[in-house]
């Protein structure tokens, strides 16, 4: 059964408004770095399990990952915002103990309608009940929730 969705952030590029340029920096982990080690980038809380609030400039580019590491059957993972994204990647893998790794990874341009918007991944479950008749019981959990501050 569903159990968990991991939630991670990570910063693709870095755009200054006050100097109007975009670093080259990549791949800056929000989840394992603190803000002190992040010289380039002094703007940035990062993640973690107690915290999950970052403050980000208008124009970076972040990407955003959802996984849901072992179920069965296996689940469909969705970013339920109408906003624009593009996918990297959404694709199931089946585990040597035959249950399902899915994994979606997005990457987002932040402007400043984000500026104290939540965001968070869903996973839902389908399994079939009664095979005779088709019926269907829909199982739904969430991630931990990102909060962000726009600047």
């Amino acid at each position: 059964r569903l159990t968990t969705v991991e939630l991670g952030a990570q910063l693709l590029s870095s755009y200054d408004s006050t100097i109007s340029h975009t670093s080259n920096q990549t791949d800056k982990n929000l989840l394992h770095q603190s803000s002190s080690s992040l010289p380039n980038h002094t703007l940035f809380n990062s993640l973690s399990s107690t915290s999950d609030h970052i403050r980000l400039r208008e124009n970076q580019l972040i990407r955003i990952t959802c996984v849901v590491t072992r179920s069965l059957p296996a689940a469909y993972l969705h970013f339920p915002y109408d906003i624009e994204y593009r996918i990297e990647k959404n694709s199931t893998i089946l585990n040597d103990d035959k249950t399902y790794r899915t994994i979606l990874v997005l990457v987002l341009r932040i402007n400043r309608s984000f500026h104290k918007r939540i965001f968070h991944c869903e996973a839902t479950q389908t399994e079939l009940i009664n095979q005779e008749n088709q019926q269907q019981h829909h199982h739904r959990i969430y991630s931990k929730k990102l909060w962000l501050d726009v600047l």
